[in-house]
């Protein structure tokens, strides 16, 4: 297999950086580079559009120094699918739309992974058939309910139901390497259903596949050995599985023909280091699993931590840098403990001494902080997945040391993984492009326009870099000397220091390409209307329209609600209702906003009438709700979010690109 052949190809001798831009080994594939864009679902995978959307995705990453990319999750099946907006392989329009895009990454000079995924009980399967119009059911190890269920129950696998699981995930990476894959990642952790059968949590049989935690990781140990050997890396269990709950694994997996055909297809296993799930596995069952995932042939690692029903943050602002770094160095010493297998079981590329990789995750976004961890010599590579939708060129800015022009990732999840769990597109708040490039392709313009932002905060810094990277004359105003809007207040509070880059990035760059810079100057329609100015784009944020009446004002939507009747007899009409809306809600202050009230079931929620001021009052009096759980969160569009306005901005400089 050939390595990355792109523009992040390069001698990294004497680099501050370079360790982190050495190349290493993904099984048969040279890598050149140690930054991994790890897996994330996007909701582009399904968008019937050739693939279009999902290859302008990838292939801008890869173009701006991404070497090696990690697929969404492709379910090996359709009861494995996470969602509606899942993607399944072996689906012949999915596969199509796959093969675009991978073809988009070979060209732009990448590698790219397909992870196999099935979601066990996590699967949200409302609505959906299968090919014989039977509705699709959630399977799990056994018939455990995760927490935020609502009352699912998954049917638990019979043995049979087990082992065409098993033959799931070799077909699906027999038909991810036709599709052009470089490599194929089986995903164990996270709590999905590799994950559920390793956990005696979720797995509570007491047969072959269960009992004792050796059973327990044997459905782990019988996947590695039925993808490896559909991808060209031939597997005997002889020496595993040399106990009385063995099973026909190798036999099973010698029934797959492309053996031969896929010469040595690099195979990586994502687990979690640690399920943060009390009564899961423990870290001395978690080490037993990695050794004999490197037994099986697995040639790297990838490390996760925790479930998403976890009462405990992992990818959340709030958690530190770097914080679950523990979990892969321990796992890394395992590895290496371990050594690699040279028994002749093994029938691969001309591998000799084959060194198993560990890839570190979760809460790192600069790779200033990667070369330090990949200085310590445990770890091989760091996956990286929300810094890429931030900033799609980290990997090249970090090469030139260019870092203050890094849109850095602030853990906010609210475009993001917020969305994905919704079943929406996902998108970044910090870079509104993020999942739009097919929309708004970035190009210059034949066309160049004189155009005026007014305001610098998320939005307005969004739409000015937008119109000067197409080429434009921009010029940007904001009335305070410290421009950043809201996020400058964010980046005050402990924790959430990051937000403080968006607006040192955007400025970087607006500087960079030109534009014009005005802090400190009040836009006033005389310097805009008439004025030098070929558009204008406002952007002056949030600010609540004070009220000179102590009458009450309506904000509901509809003056036909009895309540709203009788608490305000002066709305007449829902247009008038409306605007009221408009004027008072509590998401316009600029001091404060509410927190979980408008979630919550009080009148303060409901819209009904208040005085000027009464969001304030009722959000201190409102009962708190329940905390809610990972999956019942609210979508991003329900809380206070730039993303919208951001990608509004942005859609009104890219009407002007010519």
């Amino acid at each position: 297999m050939s390595s990355a052949t792109g523009a992040v190809r390069g001698g990294a001798a004497g680099h501050p950086l370079g360790r982190t831009f050495s190349p290493w080994r993904l099984g048969a594939l040279e890598v050149p580079h140690r930054v991994v864009m790890g897996s994330m679902h996007t909701g582009l995978e399904l968008v019937d559009d050739g693939g279009e959307a999902l290859a302008a995705f990838w292939r801008e990453r890869i173009e701006g120094g991404a070497a090696l990319i990690i697929t969404g999750g492709l379910a090996v099946s359709p009861e494995g699918r996470g969602a509606a907006d899942y993607a399944v392989l072996g689906e012949a329009a999915t596969d199509a739309r796959l093969a675009h895009a991978v073809e988009a990454v070979h060209a732009a000079g990448g590698l790219v992974s397909a992870q196999l995924f099935h979601a066990g009980r996590y699967a949200l399967l409302d609505g959906l058939t299968a090919a014989d119009g039977s509705p699709l059911e959630q399977v799990a190890p056994s018939a455990v309910p995760w927490r935020a269920a609502r009352g699912a129950i998954p049917r638990e696998l019979n043995d049979d139901e087990i082992w065409r699981t098993i033959g799931d995930f070799a077909s699906a990476a027999r038909v991810a390497v036709a599709l052009g894959f470089d490599a194929v990642e089986i995903m164990a952790s996270e709590g999905y259903l590799i994950n559920q059968f390793c956990s005696p949590l979720t797995n509570l049989r007491d047969d072959e596949w269960g009992g004792t935690a050796r059973r327990r990781r044997r459905f782990a140990r019988e996947v590695l050995a039925a993808v490896r050997a559909a991808v060209g890396f031939r597997v005997s269990l002889s020496a595993v599985d040399a106990v009385p709950d063995a099973g026909p694994a190798a036999t099973r997996s010698a029934e797959n023909t492309a053996a031969e055909r896929a010469s040595g297809v690099p195979v990586t296993v994502r687990i979690s280091g640690d399920d943060l799930m009390p009564g899961s596995s423990s870290a001395d069952e978690v080490d037993e699993l990695v050794r004999e995932l490197v037994e099986g042939g697995v040639d790297a690692i990838s490390v996760g931590v925790g479930w998403h029903e976890s009462r405990v943050p992992t990818v959340q602002a709030a958690v530190p840098h770097g914080a679950w770094l523990g979990y892969a160095e321990r796992i890394a010493g395992v590895v290496r403990a371990s050594g690699a297998p040279r028994s002749p079981k093994f029938v691969t590329h001309a591998q000799g001494s084959r060194r198993v990789a560990v890839i570190a995750s979760n809460r790192m976004t600069d790779l200033r902080d990667v070369e330090e961890v990949l200085q310590g010599g445990l770890i091989d590579a760091v996956a990286l997945a929300r810094p890429f939708l931030a900033d799609p060129q980290i990997v090249a800015r970090s090469r030139e040391s260019t870092y203050d022009l890094i849109n850095t990732c602030i853990g906010c999840n609210q475009a993001c993984i917020d969305r994905s769990l919704v079943g929406a597109r996902v998108s970044c708040l910090v870079n509104p492009r993020a999942g739009n490039e097919s929309r708004f392709p970035l190009t210059l313009t034949v066309r160049p326009r004189r155009i005026a932002v007014v305001g610098a905060g998320p939005a307005g810094l969004a739409a000015a870099v937008d119109a000067a990277r197409r080429a434009h004359d921009v010029t940007l105003f904001e009335a305070r000397a410290e421009p950043s809007g809201q996020f400058g207040l964010a980046a005050r509070i402990p924790g959430k220091e990051d937000y403080a880059a968006t607006a040192r990035a955007a400025i970087a760059e607006l500087r960079d390409l030109g534009a014009t810079l005005r802090f400190g100057t009040t836009a006033r329609a005389a310097d805009l209307i008439g004025g030098p100015f070929d558009a204008v784009i406002l952007s002056t944020g949030l600010f609540r329209a004070r009220s000179r009446s102590t009458e009450p004002t309506c904000r509901t939507s509809s003056a036909t609600s009895e309540h709203c009747a009788r608490a305000c007899p002066t709305a007449t009409s829902s247009s008038s209702a409306a605007a009221a809306s408009a004027s008072t809600s509590p998401r316009t202050s600029p001091n404060r906003a509410p927190k979980q009230t408008a979630r919550s079931s009080s009148p303060a929620a409901t819209g009904c009438c208040r005085r000027p001021g009464w969001w304030a009052r009722a959000s201190l009096n409102a009962t708190r709700p329940s905390a809610p759980t990972a999956r019942s969160r609210a979508p991003a569009n329900s809380s206070p979010c730039y993303a919208g306005q951001a990608a509004s901005a942005t859609e009104s400089a890219s009407a002007h690109a010519g």
